[in-house]
C-alpha cells in the first residue's frame, strides 16, 4: 500500500470491479444469511455469522497476491476499501438482521 503513488490510487478507487466486490463481500453474502432466521436456528448463532461473513478482506490477500503474480496493488486497495466501509455495514447489517429476525418470530 505505502508503495502505491497518488494517481494510481485514486484510479484504482474508480475502478467499478472494486465497488462491486466491496459490495457483495459486505452485504450480498451476509444477507444470504438471512433464510437461517427463519428456522430454528438460535439468533445470535445467525447473528454472528452474519456479521463475521461481513467483516472486512483479510490483509494477507496482498501478500498472496504479490507472491503469486496478481495484482496486490488491488488487492491493497480492496482491503483499504473494505475496512473503511465495514464501520458503516457492520451496524446496518446487525439492524437488518434484528428487523428481520423481529418480524419472522413476531
Amino acid at each position: 500500500m505505502a508503495n502505491i503513488k497518488g494517481e494510481s490510487f485514486f484510479s484504482l478507487l474508480k475502478m467499478p470491479s472494486l465497488w462491486r466486490m466491496a459490495t457483495a463481500k459486505l452485504l450480498m453474502i451476509p444477507l444470504l444469511l438471512n433464510p437461517f432466521l427463519a428456522l430454528s436456528i438460535p439468533f445470535p448463532l445467525v447473528v454472528i455469522a452474519g456479521l463475521v461473513s461481513g467483516m472486512p478482506s483479510a490483509p494477507t490477500i496482498s501478500l498472496y497476491g504479490q507472491k503469486y503474480g496478481a495484482d496486490s496493488f488491488f488487492a491493497s486497495i480492496g482491503v483499504l476499501v473494505t475496512t473503511v466501509l465495514c464501520m458503516m455495514t457492520i451496524p446496518f447489517l446487525y439492524f437488518i438482521l434484528n428487523l428481520i429476525s423481529q418480524f419472522i418470530r413476531g
